[in-house]
């Protein structure tokens, strides 16, 4: 009886990690899974980003595509966003400064990059000659450019 209750605490302690139906960030196999805007294989961990909404988990190889997803309207804003920082450790795209790359370094080449702080972007910034952005700007940005 003992192992079965293990066994229960265990599966119920996996679902709650990130790549189950909880909130976190979707899970994303390298090498494997499919971006879901431009379909093609997602092998880039520092680009990838990811949204959940309503009990569906997408998954992208750049953060342009999860912007163009959003705005194609084939979901809505509302879920909730995930992006990689520059150490490839995700977090919500409303708590990232995002800087973008004028030479289109990304996957897709939509040049977005997060980073985790202020003082990172800021420094990544001014090698590129631009300023950071938050998530309403570079959002409203992508809606500009048609990505």
């Amino acid at each position: 009886m003992a192992r079965v209750v293990c066994w229960a605490l265990a599966v119920a302690l996996l679902a709650g990690c990130g790549g189950g139906p909880g909130g976190g960030p979707p899970g994303i196999l390298y090498g494997q899974d499919i971006c879901d805007r431009c379909r093609m294989v997602i092998s880039e961990e520092r680009h990838a980003a990811g949204s959940r909404h309503e009990g569906r988990v997408y998954r992208f190889d750049d953060t342009g595509c999860l912007l163009g997803f959003l705005d194609s309207g084939q979901e809505s804003a509302s879920g909730t966003a995930w992006v990689h920082d520059e150490n490839a450790a995700w977090l919500p795209a409303e708590e990232a400064w995002f800087v973008i790359d004028p030479e289109g370094g990304t996957p897709m080449a939509s040049g977005i990059l997060a980073f985790g702080s202020p003082e990172a972007a800021t420094d990544a910034a001014s090698g590129y000659g631009v300023e950071p952005q938050r998530w309403p700007e570079i959002a409203a940005s992508a809606e500009a450019w048609g990505r």
